[in-house]
């Protein structure tokens, strides 16, 4: 029985020749950046220009969002590379029908909160662990599961309800995402969209090599 954790990849992976593309739109702003920023200190100067060059890459270029699926040993199950403006219900439950066996619960954030996800568990018989948003009512989407978790929230409060129902083991999918950026880096070397997607693949499955070999053992320490 596998336990999938679904959670959005908010890792900006940026292709490796968009510095070139950022250093010939900047030779337009280079009269205003010296006007608007000439006088600030150099490392302030430095560091404004750093930012204002990332910011550009994200606006020329986009942005694409690594999504992963989780198992409760912080194994990848499933990882899917697709535009910013994808939906993220929509990815969980792609992530969801490309696991094989039985999934006992699929835990995600609050960007997982969509019908099409609560569906898709429950042809698989998992149970759905996923915030509703603050303002969310009960019937709004037809969703038994989330009804309830609602009027549990109301009960109890959200921090309450996580402890009890193992939200917290979505944090199994963040730390997974900062080993990939702090291993693998954050940039994309491949040129088209299938290349990327391999690229992608072949990351994951190198951080799941890794944890195969070990991984660090980690014990809460009471003061």
């Amino acid at each position: 029985m596998c336990e999938l954790i679904a959670i959005i990849g908010g890792v900006f992976l940026l292709l490796s020749y968009w510095p070139e593309i950022v250093a010939w739109c900047t030779k337009d702003l280079a009269p205003w950046i010296e006007r608007e920023l000439g006088g600030l200190p150099a490392r302030l100067f430095r560091t404004a220009v750093a930012w204002l060059d990332r910011a550009m890459v994200l606006t020329i270029r986009g942005c694409r969002k690594l999504h992963l699926g989780v198992d409760g040993d912080g194994v990848i199950v499933g990882q899917q590379l697709t535009g910013a403006s994808v939906d993220d219900g929509n990815v969980g439950v792609d992530l969801g029908g490309g696991v094989p066996g039985k999934i006992c619960r699929v835990t995600g954030d609050g960007a997982y909160d969509n019908r099409a996800l609560y569906d898709a568990a429950a042809g698989r018989g998992a149970k759905v662990v996923v915030p509703p948003v603050k303002t969310a009512q009960t019937g709004g989407r037809g969703c038994r599961a989330r009804d309830r978790a609602i009027r549990r929230i109301r009960k109890v409060g959200r921090r309450q309800w996580q402890k009890e129902s193992g939200y917290h083991q979505q944090a199994r999918a963040e730390n997974t995402l900062m080993r990939y950026k702090r291993m693998l880096g954050d940039r994309l070397h491949a040129r088209d969209a299938d290349g990327q997607s391999v690229e992608a693949r072949l990351a994951c499955n190198i951080l799941n090599r890794m944890t195969e070999l070990g991984m660090p053992a980690s014990y809460a320490v009471r003061m």
